[in-house]
């Protein structure tokens, strides 16, 4: 839990002030747990302990990209890209900075970049079909959805996007047994209830009511339950 963490790392830089990967991760875990602020704190401490630090950078820029002040956060970003061209979500961090602006075709290019770098980047994957999706690039849409499931076969939400996507095209098959697998994986996510919809609607395009009825019941017993 991200309160866990940061309790542990403010343990550790109690014994030791100047430990730069425990005021790093630090930082990280208070922003995962909502505590911007904090984060920026402990990131413009470190900073000025290792000015040249990249990933500090890239944290601060995602930082700024939280607080809404999308120049600074992409200055901090670029920042860690001159220290390191490689920095594993930095080019994720300008994407998602490019959908803060709606430029959707930049923020496409940024998710390729980091996948181009970052093979095993299925949230970039994931990010970069729902880009496309937004820009009316459904085979953009499929390969990325499905390169973020093979990248990470446990990635639930993953298998329930593509299974609507499939149920769109009319390949029932295909969606029946994506939705299939992410409930197999993660029957009570928050995209569980998306998993049962998609297999409602398969069954009623097979005509087989009574499935499709339970289905479409699950689904919203699911989502009713997610909302209380």
């Amino acid at each position: 839990r991200p309160d866990d963490a940061v309790a542990g790392y403010e343990r550790l830089l109690r014994a030791d002030p100047r430990n730069v990967q425990a005021r790093q991760e630090l930082a990280q875990a208070l922003l995962d747990a909502g505590r911007v602020r904090d984060a920026e704190r402990e990131l413009e401490t470190l900073l000025a302990q290792e000015p040249t630090l990249a990933a500090a950078h890239n944290t601060l820029g995602a930082v700024r990209l939280k607080q809404g002040r999308l120049d600074d956060g992409e200055r901090e970003i670029r920042a860690a890209l001159a220290e390191r061209a490689d920095l594993r979500n930095a080019h994720f961090n300008l994407a998602l900075a490019a959908e803060q602006r709606r430029d959707l075709r930049r923020a496409a290019a940024e998710y390729q970049l980091e996948i181009d770098r970052h093979p095993d980047s299925y949230i970039a994957q994931f990010n970069l079909g729902k880009v496309y999706e937004r820009l009316g690039d459904a085979d953009g849409q499929r390969r990325a959805y499905e390169a973020a499931i093979a990248s990470n076969p446990q990635f639930a939400e993953g298998h329930f996007f593509l299974a609507k996507l499939y149920l769109d095209r009319r390949e029932i098959a295909s969606a029946a047994a994506l939705a299939r697998r992410g409930l197999a994986i993660a029957p009570a996510s928050a995209w569980a209830p998306l998993g049962h919809f998609v297999l409602s609607d398969a069954h009623t395009a097979l005509g087989e009511r009574d499935a499709a009825a339970r289905e479409a019941a699950e689904g919203r017993r699911l989502a009713a339950r997610s909302h209380r």
